[in-house]
């Protein structure tokens, strides 16, 4: 088996997801040119703010959104139940990582519910390489597979979520989108 490279490990991947989501957060308040003082819970971003603060009603998503099984199935290997884990500056971003016990490879899916959705979605697809960008139709509101990193990233409403393919044998991007596509049209299912 072929590994990646170190930026392309699981652990990296889902530090770069939260890292770059931090990011775009923190570019919204007043170092990004905005003028005028923010109240905690707010951001500015172009001069209009907004509330950062998640409505009552949304709820963080959790791992069973999808079924292991449907992970496993889409894969083709049996996998780990996965582990959940949420980013301490954001309670409504939820990562959830599947693992191939034999070999090390995994699945990690990568959920941001509520205000921000649509901005993460936006900065994710402004850091991805052109030649690694493959637009996709079909999914949610808008779409795109990085073929360099096997990952498919979807924007639904105020729902963002990525599929990324770590360590698999399979190295086709043909086939490692389709992998993500199953795993995606359950995920969207449950919208």
């Amino acid at each position: 088996m072929v590994k990646r490279s170190l930026h392309r490990t699981p652990l990296a991947a889902a530090c770069a997801l939260v890292l770059c989501g931090a990011l775009t957060l923190a570019g919204c308040g007043a170092a990004s040119g905005a003028t005028g003082a923010t109240t905690p819970g707010s951001v500015t971003h172009n001069g209009t703010s907004s509330t950062a603060a998640p409505s009552a009603n949304v709820k963080a998503v959790s791992c069973s959104r999808v079924s292991l099984a449907t992970v496993s199935q889409a894969v083709g290997f049996q996998l780990s139940a996965p582990v959940e884990s949420h980013a301490a500056s954001d309670p409504l971003d939820t990562v959830c990582q599947y693992a191939v016990p034999a070999n090390g490879a995994n699945v990690l899916i990568n959920y941001q519910i509520g205000n921000f959705a649509a901005l993460r979605y936006q900065s994710v697809i402004e850091v991805t390489g052109p030649a690694d960008l493959q637009l996709i139709s079909g999914f949610g509101d808008k779409a795109f597979f990085d073929k360099s990193a096997a990952t498919l990233h979807v924007l639904k409403g105020n729902l963002y979520f990525n599929v990324g393919l770590f360590e698999l044998p399979e190295t086709d991007n043909a086939k490692q989108l389709a992998n993500a596509e199953q795993i995606a049209t359950a995920i969207l299912a449950g919208s």
